[in-house]
């Protein structure tokens, strides 16, 4: 007997009702920041800085995260789009997001696998799925429409399949990034590293 598993579609529904965000806002944060990022992440690359300023850089756009989606309606667009830029800019901002959909894959399918998704035998490793259409629609490219029609093909999947599921990997991308930002500030919080906001 086939034991059923929560989709990533009611699995990101889950979270971020736990969370008290809605899906829509964290898909419209999300895919700001992945499109913003695949259009200029080169300059973060020119990047030059100390540890001490990462750290600094870190703890500030966490900070800022956490205010934004917290309080939503304070923020307009163009406070948005700084906080955007800020985050592209950051040199560490890749590794964060390779950290975010490996944990991605692991809450989805319950493992990583190093291997390229094949359309054939990883029909059902929906985790890995998305790894992918986030990697290459966001994170190895400048992301466009004819992005999306190429990875479609590669998947080998119905457009609005494709969708969906893109649909999904961005939210559970931004309310992952939201609950890291989260825990990373009450650690630090509580080392007495930053005062409480």
């Amino acid at each position: 007997m086939k034991v059923s598993r929560m989709t990533a579609h009611d699995l990101a529904n889950e979270i971020c009702e736990t969370e008290g965000v809605a899906y829509n806002d964290i898909y419209v944060m999300a895919k700001a920041l992945l499109i913003r990022y695949s259009k200029g992440r080169t300059y973060a690359s020119e990047q030059c800085v100390d540890e001490t300023t990462i750290t600094k850089q870190k703890q500030s756009i966490r900070r800022r995260y956490i205010n934004i989606m917290k309080d939503r309606l304070n923020y307009d667009e163009q406070d948005y789009k700084e906080f955007i830029w800020d985050v592209v800019k950051a040199s560490w901002f890749l590794d964060k997001a390779r950290m975010i959909l490996d944990k991605i894959e692991v809450l989805v399918d319950g493992a990583i696998d190093s291997k390229a998704y094949d359309p054939v035998t990883d029909r059902e490793q929906e985790g890995k799925l998305l790894r992918t259409i986030i990697t290459k629609a966001y994170l190895t490219g400048k992301y466009s429409s004819k992005v999306d029609d190429a990875i479609t093909t590669l998947l080998e999947l119905p457009r609005s399949t494709y969708y969906k599921k893109k649909k999904d990997a961005v939210v559970l991308f931004g309310i992952l990034m939201w609950i890291y930002a989260k825990r990373r500030e009450d650690e630090d919080v509580e080392s007495g590293i930053i005062e409480c906001c």
